[in-house]
């Protein structure tokens, strides 16, 4: 599974093996702007855009389930890891986000 960010806020799920329901599984509708960083897992997609916002997606579904408010439009990366998530920015700022209290 291949999963990609777009310059028009789309992020794609791609099947790579052929013959398992086409080669685009699920578009999501993420962002207002461009789709700048984006990471998955077996369960989820972690999207951040040039709006400032980044998102929380459901990698089966594709419905939302968090959105961490507060980026600028400078947002640059995310990553996560189990309940850590890291953003950054061109304006100089790291954001360490930690769910681990979270339901």
């Amino acid at each position: 599974v291949l999963v990609t960010g777009g310059e028009d806020g789309f992020v794609k799920v791609w099947d790579m093996v052929e013959g398992q329901g086409g080669p685009q599984n699920l578009s999501i509708r993420a962002h207002n702007a461009p789709v700048a960083s984006v990471q998955a897992d077996g369960t989820k997609i972690v999207s951040g855009g040039r709006d400032g916002a980044v998102r929380v997606w459901s990698k089966e579904s594709g419905q939302g389930i968090l959105e961490v408010a507060g980026h600028t439009a400078f947002l640059g990366t995310v990553q996560f890891e189990g309940h850590r998530l890291v953003t950054d920015g061109t304006n100089n700022v790291v954001v360490l986000h930690d769910f681990s209290n979270n339901s």
